[in-house]
């Protein structure tokens, strides 16, 4: 099937578009990482970080065979203002709009042609690693009691 005239040159665009939402994925996550006290969610922001490596790799390849360069690039605004608002916040804080994120470029790639089309389970697992982390900690047994009866915890005084 022939391209039509400008098809190729949209599907440079829509490449470096995707390159650059990857490339701030990355910098998201590995800012998260570096203000995350916990390792253990630390580890899993990194682990984030390097998938949304693996998806930058495929469009810089694409972008290189139809002979564009990929532009050096900076984190954009909105990345760089979430991870300014994790580190007064913490990352639990700025969740939300980190989901929001994933689930936008699982949307994004589903509308997409070709090899985007691949991405979007990888987008839909990164959402839910996202969310589990962003789901409260369950409350252990004697925590629960606590709540409902505070005489047991010497707050109100004790019978």
């Amino acid at each position: 099937m022939a391209r039509l005239p400008g098809e190729e040159e949209v599907q440079i665009e829509r490449w470096l578009a995707n390159l650059f939402d990857e490339r701030d994925g990355i910098a998201l996550y590995e800012g998260l990482a570096g203000v995350e006290r916990d390792e253990k969610r630390a580890k899993a922001f990194r682990t984030l970080a390097d998938g949304e490596r693996k998806h930058a790799a495929i469009w810089e390849k694409r972008l290189q065979a139809a002979g564009r360069l990929p532009p050096p690039g900076k984190p954009s605004m909105r990345v760089r203002a979430i991870v300014q608002m994790a580190r007064m916040f913490g990352t639990q804080r700025v969740l939300p709009i980190v989901i929001q994120t994933e689930s936008g470029d699982m949307d994004k790639y589903a509308r997409q042609p070709g090899i985007a089309k691949t991405l979007v389970a990888e987008e839909r697992e990164h959402r839910d690693v996202l969310e589990k982390m962003a789901a409260p900690a369950p409350i252990a047994g004697a925590e629960i009691i606590a709540r409902r009866e505070p005489w047991h915890t010497g707050q109100l005084g004790s019978i």
